[in-house]
């Protein structure tokens, strides 16, 4: 969620390079609200919300070519890859989807070993290397 207003810029610009993107419903609910800050949005949701939430995002996943990790610097962690985003990667791992991850990520990055067993494709901030 921290990187949502970011995700939606580059699916704008993805889109004028002839992509069809698939959002996170909650993303599309900040946007609305042209509210950016996830606590705003967490504090305003139940647990069975949030997973419905997931639940309909895992079955974007599901149709989907192609996933998007847009990974940036968050508490001092370059490239910063949360439980959520890896837990997305793994659907999209164990259904044959196409990931990608935007930035490289730092030493300090937890679940190292988990994202590259999804055997992701590294853009180093180029959007023009997705295929």
């Amino acid at each position: 969620m921290a990187f949502y207003k970011d995700m939606l810029k580059i699916g704008e610009r993805l889109e004028d390079m002839g992509y069809k993107v698939l959002y996170p419903e909650s993303s599309l609910i900040m946007k609305k609200r042209n509210d950016f800050e996830p606590s705003h949005f967490k504090d305003a949701i139940t647990p069975a919300q949030r997973g419905k939430f997931i639940k309909l995002h895992f079955d974007k996943i599901l149709k989907s070519d192609s996933i998007l990790v847009i990974n940036k610097t968050k508490n001092g962690i370059r490239g910063y890859i949360g439980a959520n985003v890896l837990m997305e990667m793994t659907i999209a791992f164990s259904s044959g989807v196409k990931i990608y991850i935007l930035h490289p990520f730092s030493k300090k990055q937890p679940f190292q070993e988990e994202i590259f067993a999804t055997s992701p494709t590294f853009l180093n901030g180029h959007l023009e290397r997705l295929k």
